[in-house]
């Protein structure tokens, strides 16, 4: 859960693209060294039915 990698501004100056490093974990049979990180922006929002 939370952002693919640790430059949301700049696609060039990413260090850790942590979506990539655990899909490549997970085919490999290992699991995912970052589980969770911070997202990025906008909060989903549902609207409730009544």
């Amino acid at each position: 859960m939370g952002g693919i990698d640790d430059n949301s501004d700049d696609p060039e100056a990413v260090d850790h693209p942590y979506l990539a490093n655990a899909i490549d974990a997970l085919l490999k049979g290992q699991k995912p060294y970052v589980k969770i990180t911070k997202a990025i922006g906008c909060s989903v929002k549902v609207k409730k039915k009544s």
